[in-house]
């Protein structure tokens, strides 16, 4: 794999952006899986506490709805809105960038993000 990115800006000056190494993904990965883990949890215990007591199936379902989202919604929010950054990608210093170099829109985090259990 390269080291390092060359792209011709519409200037017509040359920039260079140093890749991500494996490793440095890797931990921003587990990183962001450790605190996806933990909002899940902090969700689940608040949704029970709230609207368990009231309909414990509408307080299940609720749960299972926001466990299978907020994947998604944690990794389209983040790199959407902190350029290209989740907290795992922050601490590993690391970000998401367009083919081109700039940074990445939010309409293009929904679709990579989408598609992200395609990639598995």
């Amino acid at each position: 794999m390269q080291h390092e990115l060359v792209v011709l800006s519409p200037e017509k000056t040359i920039l260079t952006y140093r890749l991500a190494s494996l490793g440095s993904r890797m931990l921003a990965h587990i990183l962001d899986l450790l605190i996806l883990m933990a909002m899940m949890v902090m969700v689940s215990v608040g949704v029970s506490a709230l609207i368990g007591p009231i309909d414990q199936y509408l307080g299940s379902g609720l749960v299972m709805f926001l466990a299978a989202a907020s994947p998604f919604l944690y990794f389209i929010f983040s790199e959407g809105f902190w350029n290209g950054q989740t907290l795992g990608k922050k601490a590993a210093g690391i970000r998401v960038r367009m083919v081109d170099g700039t940074p990445i829109t939010f309409s293009s985090a929904v679709g990579r993000n989408l598609l992200r259990p395609a990639d598995m």
